[in-house]
């Protein structure tokens, strides 16, 4: 099993959210267009060099990580790990008498609303900034924040077509929807457009579209034109996956990497079907698909010190999978290197772990369990994964015999499956 320190989180900390936030209009109920002219009102463009900053403009006045707020999450993108940061702010607002003059003390001072009074009036009580920092490098290299009253999202040229400044997007789209650009350059309506899509995605495959047409919210011809507007197809599928996704014998074990997925075989045979070619895969289609046939993964990987393990994603369909891949995990890693690695698992997944096939050691930290897999160094257990490994290559090279769908298999695995890191 080769080791590597893939990963790949999802948000694991949230942002205090405005009291507004509630009411908005989810932008996946808009049409780009729509959404757009909301936010570039004016359609303010502004030329293509704008903002085009180094990392070195970026990292001038570079502090310590912490003064960023929170670690949201680290993501790999193009063999780079980025680590995401978040910040809330209060917000301030000054009252303004009739006339447009604001409102003082006897003093002079500016009078300022209360949070009270921001609620009561709807305003936003947050503003919010978002920094992506090379773990490595422990350099700035994108920020999403409030310039004067509009939204400002810079790459460095350095790190352009990371898929960073969607992120860093969808971070401040999830909190300020509506918030007002200020212009555009070119390449940031590009992004926006990209933002957008992905939330018509998300809705598109968590069934929202069916639940709004259901309750009234939009018709069926709304919906038609948001799927248009983001570029997004949902194709008629030949087979329903519900008749088959969940029969075990229909499973294949994988072992890509240091990952173990489990998916439904029947995934080639849609593919075969529905498309000449794989383009299609990082559209709508895919999302929708992948989420009926994923069957269950697990990742246990080197921490960040290379002294211990960490299983950093898991998740399975069923309960039992679940012990399932628990069991196959560990085996492989007692198989590979007897009793040199301890692994940390936290308390919430650790009901999956056999306690008689490991070594039960004391833990620093009370939320997780330390355990060293050296008894489920056993011939048996490794050769029947050997096994089904071996029935899942066979089956693979008949239909992805350069890897191209085994790849995005494991891609579309770590956006499905929970994150414990």
């Amino acid at each position: 099993m080769k080791l590597s320190t893939f990963f790949e989180s999802t948000i694991k900390t949230d942002l205090p959210k405005n009291i507004l936030l509630k009411k908005s209009t989810p932008i996946a109920q808009l049409t780009f267009e729509e959404w757009y002219s909301i936010i570039n009102k004016n359609n303010i463009m502004h030329n293509s060099d704008a903002y085009n900053w180094s990392l070195e403009v970026l990292n001038r006045h570079k502090t310590s990580n912490d003064d960023y707020g929170k670690k949201m999450f680290t993501k790999k993108l193009n063999n780079r790990y980025i680590m995401f940061y978040g910040k809330h702010t209060l917000r301030q607002y000054s009252k303004r008498k009739k006339d447009g003059n604001y409102e003082t003390d006897k003093d002079g001072n500016i009078l300022l609303y209360s949070n009270d009074e921001i609620i009561k009036k709807e305003l936003n009580q947050y503003e919010y900034t978002f920094t992506a920092i090379d773990q490595e490098s422990n350099m700035i290299v994108g920020t999403a924040q409030d310039e004067w009253g509009a939204l400002l999202i810079v790459v460095a040229k350095e790190y352009r077509n990371f898929g960073i400044g969607k992120i860093l997007g969808n971070l401040m789209r999830d909190y300020v929807p509506y918030y007002s650009t200020g212009g555009v350059t070119e390449l940031g309506k590009q992004n926006l457009f990209n933002v957008y899509s992905e939330y018509v995605k998300k809705a598109s495959s968590n069934g929202s579209y069916t639940k709004w047409i259901n309750d009234g919210i939009i018709t069926i011809e709304k919906a038609k034109l948001i799927l248009k507007s983001a570029k997004i197809k949902k194709p008629i599928l030949n087979a329903k996956p519900t008749l088959f996704v969940n029969d075990p014998k229909d499973w294949l074990w994988a072992n890509i990497g240091d990952s173990i997925v489990v998916y439904n075989k029947m995934l080639y045979e849609q593919i075969k079907s529905n498309f000449n070619d794989y383009k299609h895969l990082h559209e709508y289609w895919a999302e929708y698909m992948f989420d009926q046939y994923l069957i269950g993964m697990i990742y246990i990987g080197p921490d960040a010190t290379n002294t211990d393990f960490n299983v950093w994603q898991f998740g399975g369909k069923t309960e039992k999978l679940k012990h399932a891949l628990m069991e196959a995990a560990l085996a492989l890693i007692a198989k590979e290197y007897n009793d040199m690695y301890n692994v940390r698992i936290l308390n919430e997944i650790s009901k999956y772990v056999n306690n008689s096939n490991v070594i039960m050691l004391k833990s620093k930290h009370k939320h997780e369990i330390l355990i060293n897999p050296e008894p489920y160094n056993k011939t048996n257990v490794v050769n029947n994964l050997k096994n089904l490994f071996d029935k899942e290559i066979k089956i693979r090279n008949q239909y992805d015999k350069y890897d191209e769908i085994i790849t995005i298999i494991l891609e579309q695995a770590t956006s499905k499956f929970d994150d414990y890191v």
